[in-house]
C-alpha cells in the first residue's frame, strides 16, 4: 500500500513504510464567551502522532457570510502576522508546531462569530478545528418603579446590552 491508500474493507491506512496513520487533530474549545472589553483566549493545539508530518503554518480565520478573513499567522520561518482590524488586539500566547493559542484584547461586538484555527502540515494537508466566540454585553444597571399603590414597589429590573446591541430585559 502507499500512504493514504485503504485497504478493501476501507478502513485501514498506511503511512510512509508501513505506518499506520493515526488520528492528527486540532483540539480548539467548542465555544469561548467574554464580556465587551474584557480579553478572551482562543485556544488552539495540533495532536501530530507522526515525525514525517511537518506543521509548516498556523492560521486563524474569522468566518463571515461564507468567505474567511485571515486574522492571525505563525509561520516558523517567517514569524507572526497580524491583519487588521486585529493587529493591535490579537496576539499569539507561544506559538510553536503544536501550539497556536492566541489572545484577543478588548473585545468588541464585531468579533462575535467563528473562528478557525488551522495548522497547514505537509505531506498531509490542512487540518482545522472551529469554534464560536459570543460577545456579551455588560449590565446598563437596576432601576425600580412605584406600582399603582404608593407603598408597594415591583421587582427591579435587570437591563442588559445583547450581543448584537440590542437591549435585553433580564430578572
Amino acid at each position: 500500500m502507499r500512504c493514504g491508500d485503504e485497504d478493501k474493507a476501507g478502513n485501514s491506512r498506511q503511512g510512509v513504510r508501513g505506518q499506520r496513520l493515526q488520528a492528527q487533530a486540532v483540539l480548539v474549545n467548542d465555544s469561548v464567551s467574554g464580556f465587551i472589553g474584557t480579553d478572551v483566549v482562543l485556544h488552539c493545539s495540533f495532536t501530530n502522532p507522526l515525525p514525517i508530518v511537518k506543521i509548516t503554518q498556523v492560521t486563524w480565520q474569522k468566518a463571515t457570510n461564507g468567505t474567511k478573513q485571515n486574522v492571525a499567522i505563525y509561520n516558523p520561518a517567517m514569524g507572526v502576522s497580524i491583519l487588521s482590524p486585529y493587529k493591535e488586539r490579537v496576539t499569539f500566547r507561544n506559538p510553536s508546531f503544536k501550539d497556536g493559542t492566541i489572545q484577543l484584547s478588548r473585545l468588541e461586538l464585531d468579533d462575535e462569530g467563528v473562528y478557525i484555527c488551522e495548522f497547514a502540515t505537509f505531506p498531509t494537508g490542512n487540518r482545522e478545528g472551529q469554534l464560536n466566540l459570543t460577545v456579551l454585553g455588560k449590565a446598563l444597571g437596576r432601576c425600580c418603579r412605584v406600582n399603582s399603590s404608593p407603598t408597594e414597589l415591583e421587582e427591579p429590573e435587570l437591563h442588559t446590552l445583547g450581543a448584537r446591541g440590542k437591549q435585553e430585559l433580564g430578572v
